[in-house]
Order: structure tokens, then C-alpha cells, then sequence
């Protein structure tokens, strides 16, 4: 019966599936982790969460090292917002017997909401170690960022921007690891494109101004920040305008 169940789970039929592992549970005198699991696991795709939990605990109880029900149950605990369960579940099913792309996306993203950058980090470059994945470049990518990796960040975010060029959010993180990693002239194209595109990165026009000081564009960087100035950024981007239009006349008034 359980064959069944599996021959037309791999057909796609999710229902007659469904059916037979259910008779299965039912009729065998010794529980099959399997069979609870693969139920759990089309009870999830359904998003009947209630039932899909019941089996896929029941999976785990008889087989505890069984990491694929693991990472379901972690998915229903992040639907959830339990991160800190999700993330649990998830290591669990990485040193089961679980240790996919996706297992580790998801322990690493989970630990990323937990705080836990370092563990974040660790996590998505192994789910990336099997090839291109855009959720867990850009959340590694934001996760050196945070953690003041910017030559790291740059690295992933270019990776993305590669592949989506035309995306103003990817080119403005991009633009802005590159800036903090003093890749100046790198960055300044971006932050232009961003400019030319959208009236909406109000810290456009000053990060156009910092990119232009740093290649030594002194003239044009002053420039920039009269146009930030006159624009209607908000107060605290007109104080970082004004401190660094003081930073480049003093600067200038020395050399």
C-alpha cells in the first residue's frame, strides 16, 4: 500500500496518494516513519498545517535522526514566526539526514532573524555551495552588509546585479556595499542609474557627492551637494550634505 501511496505521489497525484498512505498508517501493525512524512508533506502543500504537523511529528517520534520531516515541520514553524523553532528543526534536519540547499536557506535565514549573523552567514554559503540562488544571495549579501563585510556584500550583491541588472533595489545595495568599500568609481555608475530612474533614494544625491570626493572630483562633488541641498531630502541627509561640503573645502583649503 505504501508503494502506492509513493507511485502516485510521484505521478503528482497528491490525493490518491494521500489515500493510501492514510490506509497505510491504518493497517500496518508497524508505523512506517515514511508514510507519515510523505502525509505530512502533502498536508503541507495543501497549508493544512494542523495535520501536516500531527504526521510529520509522528515521523519524526518513530525515526528522530529522519531530517526531511524535520524541514517541513521548520517551514510550518517560520509560517508561523517561531523562528527560533524553525531554526531548531532546521539544524536538526541538516545533521539528520537532510543536508539540502534548502535546509540550510532555511536555517540560515532563520538565524538572520534570530540576530545570529555569523551563523546566518555560515549557513547560506553552504546552501549556495550547489549554485545560484537569489533569496539566499541577497540575504547573505545583506547579512555582510550588516555585519560590515562590505567587500563580501559587494561580491554577492554584484553576483544578483548580474543577473538582474535593471533592478533599482539590487543596484542601489550593490552601489552602496561598493561605496563602503571604497570601490568609488564601481559605485558611482549605479547610484546615477538609480538617480535617472527614480526620484526615491533620497540618499542618492549625496552618495553620488561622497563617490565623486573619493575618485577626486572635488568640483563636482560640491555640485552634487548643492542639488541635495536645494532638493527636499530630509533634515538628516542636509546635515550629512553640509558635513561633507565642510570635509571638501577644508580638505581643499589644506592642499
Amino acid at each position: 500500500i505504501i508503494n502506492l501511496g509513493s507511485h502516485y505521489n510521484g505521478k503528482g497525484d497528491s490525493q490518491k496518494a494521500k489515500a493510501y498512505y492514510e490506509k497505510a498508517c491504518l493497517l500496518r501493525h508497524e508505523p512506517h516513519p515514511e508514510c507519515y512524512s510523505s502525509l505530512g508533506i502533502i498536508y503541507f502543500n495543501e497549508k493544512n498545517y494542523k495535520e501536516a504537523r500531527k504526521n510529520l511529528e509522528t515521523a519524526i517520534y518513530l525515526k528522530g535522526h529522519f531530517g526531511k520531516p524535520r524541514y517541513y515541520l521548520a517551514k510550518i514553524y517560520e509560517e508561523e514566526g517561531n523562528y527560533q523553532a524553525a531554526f531548531n528543526e532546521s539544524q536538526w534536519a541538516i545533521y539528520g539526514d537532510f543536508a539540502i540547499p534548502q535546509a540550510y536557506l532555511l536555517n540560515g535565514k532563520c538565524a538572520i532573524k534570530l540576530g545570529d549573523l555569523a551563523a546566518g552567514t555560515v549557513a547560506l554559503e553552504k546552501a549556495l555551495q550547489s549554485g545560484y540562488d537569489r533569496e539566499g544571495l541577497f540575504l547573505l549579501a545583506s547579512a555582510h552588509y550588516q555585519s560590515c563585510a562590505f567587500d563580501q556584500a559587494a561580491e554577492r550583491f554584484g553576483q544578483i546585479y548580474r543577473h538582474e541588472p535593471g533592478n533599482l533595489v539590487v543596484s542601489y545595495n550593490y552601489a552602496q556595499a561598493l561605496m563602503k568599500s571604497a570601490k568609488f568609481e564601481q559605485a558611482l555608475p549605479l547610484f546615477e542609474q538609480c538617480k535617472a530612474s527614480s526620484s526615491s533614494y533620497v540618499f542618492v544625491d549625496l552618495h553620488i557627492a561622497k563617490c565623486l570626493n573619493g575618485i577626486g572630483s572635488k568640483r563636482e562633488a560640491l555640485g552634487r551637494i548643492d542639488e541635495c541641498l536645494k532638493g527636499i531630502s530630509p533634515d538628516n541627509v542636509k546635515a550629512d550634505a553640509l558635513a561633507l561640503r565642510e570635509e571638501i573645502i577644508s580638505n581643499v583649503l589644506c592642499s
